[in-house]
This record gives C-alpha cells, sequence and structure tokens, in this order.
C-alpha cells in the first residue's frame, strides 16, 4: 500500500475517482531534486482504462485579460520492472472547463514515438518526427494563446507542434483552460495496464499577456579553431538558456542571452573534444 499518492498534495486529484493508487510521490529520480510525481506502476485495483492526475486550473483567460498561458514540466517515461510487462502511453491532456479534451501530447512506451492529437476521440494521431530515449529527463513547454486559438509545444528544446488549433471547433467547443492532466493508458493491443510509469517534476503554470516563446536551434556548422556555432530562434527581449551534453545525462550551459533581436548565436568551443554533442535551449521564465 501506497504511504502517499499525488492525489491530496496541494490540491492535486485524479480522474476518475476510483482510479486513486496509480500514482505516488517518489524521491531523487531526478538526481538532486528532491521529490517527484510519480504516474504508473501501481495498477489501480478498480480500473483498467485510462489513469488522470491533476490541478484543477479552472481559468478563462481572455476573461481575465491574460489570454497566453505557459505551461512547462521536466518529464521522463521509465520501462517496466520487470521489463517484458507491458509498456504503455502517457500523455499530457489540455481540457477547458466543461470537461472537453482540447488536445493531448502522446510518449508511446512501445516504440518511443511522440504524437499529438487535437479535439475529439477521432482525431488521428499525428507523428511529430520526435522520439524519446527511456529514463532520460526532459522539458516539455506549451505555449496556448486562447485569444488566436493556438498552441506550440517543445520538447527538449525542439518544436514537436506548432501553432496548432486548441480547438477545431470555435464558437462550439469554449476556449478556457479547467486543467492540464499526466495520463496512462495502456498500449491499445495490451490486455492490462503495463508496469511502466512517467515521473515529473517542476509542474508550472502561468497565465500572462504573453509568456517566453518556445526557442529553435539550429546548428550552423562547426568552424576550424573555433568551434560548433548554434543559433537560438526565439523571441526578442526573452532570456534563453542553451545548454551541451555528450551524453543526454549531463548537461552544461553554454551561453545565457536576451536577444535584442529574434537569434542569437552560441559557440561551442570545446566540440572538438567529443564524439558527439546534444544541444538543447529553454525559454527562462520568471
Amino acid at each position: 500500500e501506497l504511504d502517499y499518492t499525488v492525489e491530496g498534495q496541494g490540491g492535486w486529484t485524479c480522474f476518475p475517482a476510483e482510479a486513486s493508487g496509480g500514482s505516488a510521490v517518489v524521491t531523487n529520480y531526478f538526481e538532486g531534486w528532491g521529490q517527484q510525481a510519480l504516474l504508473g506502476f501501481y495498477t489501480p485495483a478498480n480500473t483498467n482504462g485510462p489513469v488522470s492526475i491533476f490541478p484543477p486550473l479552472n481559468v478563462d483567460p481572455v476573461a481575465i485579460g491574460k489570454p497566453v498561458v505557459g505551461f512547462r514540466v521536466t518529464m521522463a517515461v521509465f520501462d517496466p520492472e520487470p521489463p517484458e510487462e507491458n509498456r504503455d502511453s502517457f500523455r499530457w491532456s489540455v481540457y477547458n472547463l466543461d470537461g472537453v479534451r482540447l488536445f493531448s501530447l502522446d510518449f508511446d512506451n512501445r516504440n518511443g514515438e511522440i504524437t499529438y492529437q487535437l479535439e475529439g476521440d477521432t482525431s488521428p494521431f499525428v507523428p511529430t518526427g520526435y522520439y524519446f530515449d527511456v529514463a532520460t529527463p526532459y522539458d516539455l513547454e506549451m505555449r496556448m494563446d486562447f485569444a488566436s486559438n493556438r498552441w506550440t509545444a517543445t520538447f527538449g528544446g525542439v518544436v514537436l507542434a506548432e501553432n496548432q488549433p486548441i480547438t477545431q471547433l470555435p464558437g462550439k467547443t469554449r476556449l478556457n483552460l479547467g486543467d492540464i492532466d499526466a495520463v496512462w493508458i495502456k498500449g491499445y493491443e495490451n490486455p492490462a495496464l503495463g508496469g511502466n510509469y512517467m515521473v515529473f517534476d517542476d509542474y508550472r503554470v502561468v497565465a500572462d499577456v504573453a509568456v517566453p516563446e518556445p526557442c529553435r536551434l539550429e546548428v550552423l556548422g562547426v568552424v576550424p579553431g573555433v568551434g560548433c556555432v548554434v543559433r537560438c530562434h526565439g523571441e526578442a527581449g526573452r532570456t534563453y538558456a542553451v545548454e551541451v551534453s555528450s551524453d543526454l545525462v549531463e548537461w552544461v550551459t553554454l551561453a545565457v542571452n536576451t536577444p535584442a533581436g529574434s537569434s542569437f548565436e552560441v559557440v561551442d568551443a570545446e566540440a572538438a573534444l567529443f564524439p558527439t554533442g546534444f544541444y538543447r535551449g529553454a525559454a527562462l521564465w520568471p
């Protein structure tokens, strides 16, 4: 029996109510971060369907004069224990105040594929062209403009989806925000939920006139005697950080910059010392 589930902590709840027990409060999955939330692994006794956990937000961004909502979270998906158990999908789904699912980002642990699904249960899952590695933390950011009915998402500094509609039925589906859910759903061919799980931390939601535009990185190439040149595209006046890693585990900050224009360039002078290199960027939130 679990000592601490995520639901009941700081207003977090679960859906359906009988799915209580499908989450846990854990420690140091992200080294040095203290406690994290875990969804999965502990299969609820009373359901084999989707399990969602979320803090109710219940806000109409346009009505309060802050139409742009930013969401960010650090997340990692872990394989089942033992590994031969079923592998499932983990999602982040956005709902309005009427309980209508507006859109979802899906992380399929069967093949590592990342897809998104717009409003409507019969809407297709659209491949983003990107995949995730298990047991690897990534920063996920969403920028939702409820005034223009558009959302964009970045994952580990790359753009997963850009300028997609929040609702496909404007005028019928209300454009407001009820909650942003972490969802555990069994794989389509699985008879039951598996022993895999998602861990997440630093769940934050900000509503304002504007929130940081997600950045996009462009590797310009290697200049002999100088290093690898990376261009960070973003929003003028916003502060961005660019980091580098040789193994996708340990990350080192290359630069923190507040560009006067829409981009700035960073030089990785030590790129030649490593056989491989990975770069990621993020907008620094207030």
